[in-house]
């Protein structure tokens, strides 16, 4: 993932097994100064996901069967300068890396997927890492966006149907400090659906989210959702947008 600092900076975000640390997934930062001609790279945080289970040769959550990824997303607040960079990976789940079977393991414990954050004013020197999100219920997909200060990271997750439920809904944190304090999870989506009602065995899920803040700190997440259109479809995947402003949580959604 990519941003533009106001100097002209280009940064990109992405995951790297890192050669000097075991060949274990890290977040990195490239950075060029010079309209991309060159880049540095900045190996920023570890990135655990080497322990969740394999379904059809990827990672997946417990008891779910479409893929999931911890590749960091990136932002710039364009009135501060200040990049924010959002994962979410599997630290909190099965302490043994390879568990799954796949890799010689003997199984994986139930994932634990979290949230997290770090942010950076040159791309290069960055906080550490912070978890955003709380209960043990599984998080994935985040994006973020910033403008002003106020900062929000979007996310899937399970934690409002349950740890042992194969439903997810759509979620978000923010802060209006720059990141030093946040908000608890706040549902988006008015009810849980199913990822698991279309494609071989609910292989695939459309899993690209996103969210947007405009210059009024409005907020407009972006997510696929598994309802369909009450009373109008049966369930299936759309994609579904929310308004999201800067002092409440009320929504407006629209497939």
């Amino acid at each position: 993932f990519r941003s533009y600092g106001n100097d002209g900076s280009i940064y990109v975000s992405f995951e790297s097994a890192v050669a000097a640390y075991g060949y274990l997934d890290y977040n990195v930062v490239a950075k060029s100064t010079d309209g991309g001609r060159t880049f540095t790279q900045t190996v920023v945080s570890r990135n655990v996901d080497e322990n969740f289970p394999i379904f059809g040769g990827r990672c997946v959550l417990t008891g779910l069967h479409f893929r999931t990824n911890t590749y960091p997303a990136l932002t710039i607040d364009r009135a501060t300068g200040k990049l924010y960079m959002a994962w979410a990976d599997n630290r909190n789940g099965d302490p043994a890396m390879f568990c799954d079977p796949a890799y010689g393991g003997s199984g994986c414990a139930p994932t634990r997927s979290q949230v997290f954050i770090q942010s950076s004013t040159d791309g290069v020197t960055w906080t550490a890492p912070q978890q955003l999100t709380t209960s043990v219920e599984d998080k994935i997909y985040p994006w973020v966006a910033a403008n002003a200060g106020n900062v929000i990271v979007s996310y899937y997750t399970r934690e409002f149907a349950g740890s042992a439920s194969l439903h997810i809904d759509f979620a978000y944190v923010k802060s209006g400090n720059g990141g030093a304090t946040w908000s608890a999870s706040t549902r988006i989506t008015e009810q849980s659906s199913d990822p698991g009602i279309q494609f071989a065995s609910g292989a695939f899920i459309g899993d690209y989210t996103g969210v947007a803040l405009g210059s009024d700190n409005v907020a407009h997440p972006l997510w696929t959702d598994f309802r369909g259109n009450p009373g109008i479809t049966s369930p299936n995947q759309d994609a579904v947008t929310a308004r999201i402003d800067r002092k409440s949580t009320r929504l407006n959604s629209s497939h």
